[in-house]
């Protein structure tokens, strides 16, 4: 671009600068209205978006796990929300009464819930299922012992029953090896007349004493297989009975938990404060203030 002179380019630039401005004002007012008059349906469509997404952020459920989605989350995701539909509707558009039911409504879900109940109940459930699982847990050692002592008798029994088979075999060898001395001594005794029999005497008390040991064997296995057994049918049921009871109660306190989580997400506030916004942003008209003063300023 070239310049002539310095009063020319000075005038001629101060003139052109007037004309620029006058026709970029004009313009601006023509382009203002225009926007405005069609943002009666862009405001119309504007709002039903956001309808549909508070419909959504009110049926939006919590993570259960661990840095799942929060409530925080939730919040930040309802605020943006917000905030994005002010900016693209215009500050000066929306009514105090938006501000002011959006400032309580957030309010609102900003409260604490109400849990105390529902705490007092899950603390009892908790009382009553760690008394169930002692009453439990001290049946079932009782059960463990009578068990134990039944396989400690057993176990008795047949280490008796093994000795008693060693003992009965030996004394069948000691009964033979007593009759072998008689027949011996029998037959020295008819060639020397004063052929002792001592050998004979000794054999004779090595099968008593056999016979005393097994006879002695027996009488225990007889006392052990006798003796009362104490049953645990009556513990095992009460074990039935307690375990069905420790179920039902677990599964009560589930409920409880879960009715406690449903608390602490503001579920259904959540949906009622989503509804009531929607029910507010859907009732709202577009202001028609940026064209009365752009109308003024012409």
């Amino acid at each position: 671009m070239s310049y002539s002179g310095g009063s020319g380019r000075s005038f001629g630039s101060k003139g052109s600068s007037q004309k620029k401005d006058r026709k970029r004002r004009q313009e601006f007012h023509k382009h203002k209205v225009k926007l405005t008059e069609e943002g009666h349906v862009d405001f119309e469509q504007l709002k039903v978006r956001v309808a549909v997404a508070l419909d959504n952020l009110g049926d939006q459920v919590f993570a259960v796990e661990c840095g799942g989605y929060t409530f925080h989350n939730w919040m930040t995701s309802f605020n943006m929300l917000l905030d994005d539909f002010e900016e693209r509707a215009g500050p000066k558009n929306l009514p105090k009464d938006y501000y002011d039911a959006r400032l309580k409504l957030t309010a609102d879900l900003l409260k604490p819930a109400e849990t105390a109940d529902v705490d007092w109940e899950i603390q009892n459930m908790e009382t009553e299922i760690n008394s169930v699982n002692l009453h439990m847990s001290e049946l079932t050692k009782q059960v463990n012992e009578k068990r134990d002592g039944w396989r400690e008798r057993a176990s008795k029994i047949d280490h008796l029953k093994a000795e008693l088979v060693v003992s009965e075999k030996k004394l069948e060898e000691a009964i033979e090896a007593l009759a072998k001395e008689k027949k011996r001594q029998s037959f020295f005794s008819k060639v020397f007349s004063s052929s002792k029999n001592s050998s004979a005497g000794s054999a004779k008390d090595q099968v008593d004493s056999i016979r005393t040991i097994k006879d002695e064997i027996e009488k225990k296995i007889q006392e052990l297989e006798s003796s009362p057994i104490d049953s645990v049918d009556d513990l095992d049921n009460n074990l039935i009975t307690l375990k069905e009871k420790l179920d039902e109660l677990q599964q009560n306190l589930a409920d409880w938990n879960s009715k406690k989580e449903e608390l602490s997400q503001l579920s259904e506030k959540r949906v009622e404060t989503t509804a009531a916004l929607s029910k507010t942003i859907s009732a709202l008209k577009l202001g028609e203030s940026t064209i009365e003063d752009n109308a003024a300023s012409e």
